[in-house]
């Protein structure tokens, strides 16, 4: 996604959001979330990014799946989808 948009767009969008504390945003947030990561991630460690991110929402189901990338939309479509689905079911 970001090789689709122009490269100042793309370099002032990961200024800001690397710059940017969420933690407060996060705590704040009551309805149930669901984050789907990859253990192989080296674009967002999964250590560095969807635990802590888990550990600040009150009402969070964190999925790691095994061997996966950043990009797991593309490459885990099927298994993501339906992960989504049953998630907004429950």
């Amino acid at each position: 996604m970001m090789l689709s948009m122009s490269l100042p767009i793309a370099v002032s969008f990961r200024d800001t959001a690397s710059r940017t504390d969420f933690r407060d945003d996060l705590r704040t947030i009551e309805v149930p979330t669901l984050i789907i990561h990859g253990d192989k991630d080296v674009s967002a460690p999964l250590a560095l990014t969807g635990a802590r991110t888990q550990r600040l929402l009150r009402n969070c189901l964190l999925s790691v799946y095994e061997g996966a990338p950043h990009a797991l939309p593309l490459t885990h479509r099927d298994r993501f989808l339906a992960a989504a689905a049953a998630f907004s079911k429950s």
